[in-house]
């Protein structure tokens, strides 16, 4: 068994939000994702390959998405990397390669405690989260932990 787990190939998936927010004229988030050693912290984009997104945000756009504040643009961010963690697991999980962590960063400390409360509270505390996208997004990610992750 230790054979087979030395073989896997440890990961870290980490994302890095920025978020650049102009009140009533638009908003900008980037995700940069990157997976690296879970031991060495080595970047493993030969396993995982580095992936960034942008997403733009117009005037008219803020008000379809609901971000009237810079919090909310973070927690866009947020439930963003972690919908592209989601996907990016499900892409890349097989017998050699094993994501034991994701680390999401971002400037709002805030936002971050208030996804880890949905995360671990789920699916009783989703009632909170009112844009029903964002209740989506951390009730796939937060019901992808098992059971016994507490």
């Amino acid at each position: 068994m230790d054979e087979d787990s030395s073989k896997t190939a440890q990961l870290v998936l980490a994302l890095h939000t920025a978020v650049d927010y102009v009140y009533c004229q638009g908003a900008g988030v980037g995700i940069v994702q990157r997976a690296e050693c879970a031991v060495t912290g080595i970047d493993k984009k030969q396993v995982i390959p580095d992936q960034e997104h942008k997403y733009g945000f117009s005037r008219e756009k803020l008000v379809v998405e609901n971000i009237k504040t810079p919090a909310r643009a973070h927690m866009l961010a947020l439930v963003h990397a972690l919908g592209l963690a989601n996907g990016t697991i499900k892409r890349h999980s097989s017998q050699a390669t094993k994501v034991q962590k994701v680390a999401v960063y971002s400037d709002s400390f805030k936002i971050v405690e208030s996804i880890n409360h949905h995360i671990k509270h789920a699916p009783t505390s989703l009632a909170e989260v009112k844009s029903t996208n964002d209740r989506l997004m951390i009730k796939r990610v937060g019901m992808g932990k098992g059971k016994d992750n507490g």
